[in-house]
C-alpha cells in the first residue's frame, strides 16, 4: 500500500509529516523501510487467528522484539524513530508477558485460545498504529498484508 493511501486514511497519527515542515534524514527513512520490509514478512502480525499456534506466536513476537532492539541500535538520535520503535517493543513484550507467561500453558485449551486472539489482536493493533506512523513520517509503502493491521478510517467510495 502506498503511503500516500495511509496517509490519507488514518487517523489519530501524531507525527511530522515530511515536506516543508520537515524532512526525514535518509538513513532513518531507509531504516524504517527495513523495519517495514522485515514486519511483512512476520505472519504473527496479520494470519488468521485460526492458523496461529502459541508457540510460533512466542518464537516470531520474541525474534521481533529482538530485530526492534537491533534496529534501536543503529539510531542516530532520530526521536521520531527510536519512538515507534519502543513502542511496538513494549507491544511485543506485553504478548509475552501475557502468551509467553508460564502459567499459560497449565490453563485449559479453550481459555489459552481466548487469551492468545485477545493479545494477538492487541500486538496486530499496538504495531499496526505504528506501522502508520512510519509510514506516513518516513514516506515509506507498506505491503498489503502488513497494511491490513493498521487502522483505517471507515472511508465510503474508498
Amino acid at each position: 500500500m502506498k503511503f500516500k493511501r495511509i496517509l490519507q486514511s488514518v487517523t489519530g497519527v501524531s507525527t511530522p509529516i515530511f515536506g516543508i515542515q520537515w524532512t526525514p534524514p535518509h538513513w532513518a527513512s531507509d531504516l524504517a523501510e527495513e523495519t517495514l520490509v522485515y514486519l511483512s514478512d512476520k505472519r504473527v502480525l496479520f494470519n488468521r487467528f485460526d492458523m496461529e499456534d502459541a508457540g510460533h506466536c512466542i518464537q516470531s513476537v520474541d525474534n521481533v522484539r529482538n530485530h526492534l532492539e537491533r534496529q534501536r541500535g543503529k539510531l542516530q538520535g532520530n526521536k521520531e524513530l527510536d519512538k515507534s520503535l519502543a513502542a511496538m517493543q513494549r507491544a511485543c513484550r506485553r504478548f509475552m508477558d501475557y502468551v509467553g507467561h508460564p502459567k499459560y500453558s497449565s490453563l485449559e485449551k479453550p481459555i489459552q485460545e481466548s487469551i492468545l486472539e485477545n493479545e494477538l489482536q492487541r500486538l496486530r493493533s499496538s504495531i499496526g498504529k505504528q506501522v502508520a506512523t512510519l509510514s506516513i513520517s518516513f514516506g515509506v509503502d507498506v505491503e498489503d498484508e502488513l497494511a491490513s493491521i493498521i487502522t483505517f478510517n471507515n472511508i465510503e467510495n474508498a
